[in-house]
């Protein structure tokens, strides 16, 4: 009995303990299918199999002018590729394997923001919960307390009826919280894949006035942007596949011929053609690509444009809403903190009504204020994805308290 007891206190506290962090969860944004994708294509890439030979073909040739076996000739021709070409087709495949390198940057940035999201709705609807369970903890003592006091002389008849319909529509909202946390848990355990527990706290998150600083630290920074970054590589892909489509393709011949036939006896002999560029076959091709440039160059314009404007704004509405959750937390400070529900709380008449009252009020203000503060880390996540930070090496968890 004493070893079996052992055993199931063993398995139950590594089941306790086998928990899945929230460092864990963010980086296992790197395994995900579409940042996968683009990783098999660079390590395709990677193998070069896109290098051109440096013989575009080779040809056995034979003629008989007089249809005399006798006569019969023999030639191997050669056609070598064109150095430029190969060079250029070189660079043109770098441009595409630092596009793809971009683009996964890209896809793991997009999946970074979601897990960062699924951390902050983790966090804060179990925060709501707790919250909403106290509500209604109150008003439940309020209705038990109501209930004793039905024979008094001042009874108030109407009061007992409005916590009643309170409880229930708290109770329906506590229901509708829980169920949002349950979808929330689910989502994140079936996109990794596991059946650990889940720990995670609000208390564990980065405070406001770290994130306030964050975001003026990066409003003052250099200006990158992976986005942009990908719009002048691909603007480089056109340069390259115009250079390739001007380039001559068949540069000519170097062909050694076998003519046993001949009385001379010099048998052998060598012939060279080189082909003379006289006009671009593939004009049309170029003029295409050139169309292509000018519109990806316009399209860079308008994203620098566009994405300074995003920056702008996501830093102003968060600077917006942090003043807005500070004023809202000082003016709850004020007039109903912790220290006057604690003074009330020693005097000696305080009427238990009065005390479940100003406990249900603070709660409600405490939620109003959540609400606040999940604006606020959406808020933060978006601006530091706009500035290209939460995909940068080394990894940060930039939601974490340390």
């Amino acid at each position: 009995m004493k070893i079996s007891g052992l055993i199931i206190s063993i398995l139950l506290s590594t089941y306790c303990y086998a928990q899945i962090s929230t460092d864990e969860y963010l980086l296992g944004a790197a395994e995900e299918l579409g940042v996968l994708t683009y990783q098999e294509q660079l390590n395709y890439l990677n193998d070069k199999p896109y290098k051109l030979a440096p013989l575009r073909r080779v040809q056995f040739r034979t003629e008989n002018d007089q249809l005399a076996e006798e006569q019969q000739e023999y030639a191997l021709r050669i056609h070598p590729s064109n150095p430029w070409l190969v060079k250029r087709n070189n660079t043109l495949f770098e441009s595409q394997k630092s596009i793809l390198d971009l683009e996964a940057n890209i896809a793991y940035k997009e999946e970074l923001v979601k897990r960062y999201e699924d951390i902050i709705d983790y966090c804060f609807q179990k925060k709501e919960v707790e919250l909403d369970s106290a509500l209604l903890a109150y008003l439940k003592q309020e209705h038990e307390v109501l209930i004793t006091i039905t024979s008094d002389r001042n009874f108030n008849t109407d009061r007992l009826v409005d916590v009643k319909i309170e409880s229930l529509e708290q109770l329906l909202k506590l229901e509708e919280t829980q169920s949002q946390w349950l979808n929330t848990t689910n989502k994140i355990r079936s996109s990794i894949n596991t059946e650990l527990a889940i720990s995670w706290t609000y208390d564990d998150l980065i405070n406001p006035d770290s994130m306030k600083y964050m975001i003026d630290q990066l409003s003052n920074s250099a200006d990158y942007s992976v986005e942009l970054d990908l719009q002048q590589r691909k603007i480089e892909l056109v340069k390259n596949e115009i250079a390739i489509e001007k380039s001559i393709d068949n540069l000519g011949f170097i062909q050694t011929d076998y003519n046993p036939w001949r009385n001379n006896g010099n048998f052998f002999g060598v012939s060279l053609g080189i082909t003379v560029p006289i006009f671009n076959p593939n004009k049309a091709d170029v003029a295409e690509r050139n169309l292509e440039l000018m519109e990806e160059q316009s399209e860079l314009e308008l994203d620098k444009r566009k994405l300074n404007a995003e920056k702008q704004n996501l830093v102003m509405n968060f600077n917006n809403t942090h003043d807005r959750y500070q004023k809202f937390k000082n003016e709850i400070s004020t007039l109903l903190s912790q220290e006057t529900l604690d003074a009330y709380l020693k005097q000696k008449d305080q009427n238990p009504l009065k005390v479940l009252k100003i406990r249900s009020t603070k709660t409600k203000l405490d939620t109003k204020l959540l609400k606040y503060e999940l604006e606020l880390y959406k808020l933060y996540i978006q601006t530091l994805a706009s500035f290209d930070v939460l995909q940068q090496l080394p990894f940060k968890n930039h939601l974490s308290s340390n």
